[in-house]
């Protein structure tokens, strides 16, 4: 809800606004409310700009006389002094044919498409349901199922979408895409079942990864080679086996001793990323 209107800015809007020196950006910063507001108030306190050459009219319903600028007097054959009063006039002559949505439901016609009768209002319509009109949009094509071979239709909108994301394979319904979709059928299969297990982790949990680790501890006597932690009852240290050279880049060395060092979970985290910066520095501890 718009800031009410106080005596004082009615009596400078009744001087100020009929003077068109003052444009309504003025008057709109005089009073700090918009223009559609300014001119709201005026003509609901019948204050005319002098630009406006308009015309007293009567209200069609009640006879007052209201003003109405050149626009509506050209393009607006009723006029009306208020709501109430264009509801009233509405309620009286708006009736039957004369009504704005009045639905003449008396013409008959035959669908396009099934030929069947139906009611209308509409001189344009042409199908009598949604159905028929559905029917009538439809631009289809035959086509086979890759995997039943039955026939279907698909929309001609469809088939060119599918070649365009280069579909090789069409399907009458999802049943049959997840049938056809299992085994050695789907794109990505791969008859090589062991291409699928990851060798490098296959390896770390090998026999001789464990015999490995166990033997850089014992000759490292359980102790991180940097910070040089120990595990004590009161206090556990993680340890884990470092290799020296890279893992994944080294196969003959992965389960050389001499590429294995002691270092506690700390430490090792400092090696992320970085093992080849830290090759120089662990071949000079395990020379000591």
């Amino acid at each position: 809800m718009g800031r009410r209107w106080s005596l004082e800015e009615i009596s400078i809007l009744k001087e100020k606004y009929p003077d068109i020196s003052y444009s309504l950006k003025d008057l709109s910063d005089m009073f700090k409310r918009s223009e559609s507001s300014l001119k709201h108030k005026a003509n609901k306190l019948e204050i005319i700009r002098n630009i406006e050459k308009g015309k007293f009219v009567e209200c069609s319903e009640c006879g007052k006389e209201i003003y109405r600028i050149p626009y509506d007097i050209k393009n607006k054959k009723n006029h009306y002094c208020s709501r109430q009063c264009l509801y009233k006039w509405n309620s009286k002559n708006l009736k039957g044919e004369t009504a704005y949505n009045f639905k003449n439901s008396n013409i008959i016609k035959l669908c396009d498409i099934c030929g069947e009768e139906f009611s209308t209002y509409l001189d344009s319509q042409k199908y009598c349901s949604i159905k028929c009109k559905s029917k009538s949009q439809m631009n289809r094509a035959m086509l086979t199922c890759t995997n039943c071979n039955k026939e279907f239709e698909r929309t001609k909108s469809g088939i060119y979408w599918a070649k365009k994301r280069c579909f090789k394979t069409i399907f009458c319904s999802k049943k049959c895409q997840h049938e056809y979709m299992t085994g050695e059928t789907h794109p990505n299969y791969i008859k090589d079942r062991e291409l699928l297990k990851d060798q490098n982790k296959s390896i770390r949990g090998s026999k001789e990864m464990t015999d490995w680790r166990v033997k850089v501890y014992e000759r490292d006597k359980y102790t991180c080679q940097i910070c040089s932690k120990i595990s004590k009852k009161d206090k556990v240290v993680i340890l884990n086996a470092h290799h020296i050279e890279r893992f994944t880049d080294n196969e003959d060395l992965r389960f050389d001793i001499n590429n294995g060092i002691t270092l506690c979970e700390d430490c090792h985290k400092l090696t992320y990323g970085k093992e080849s910066d830290f090759e120089e520095k662990f071949h000079n501890i395990m020379l000591k």
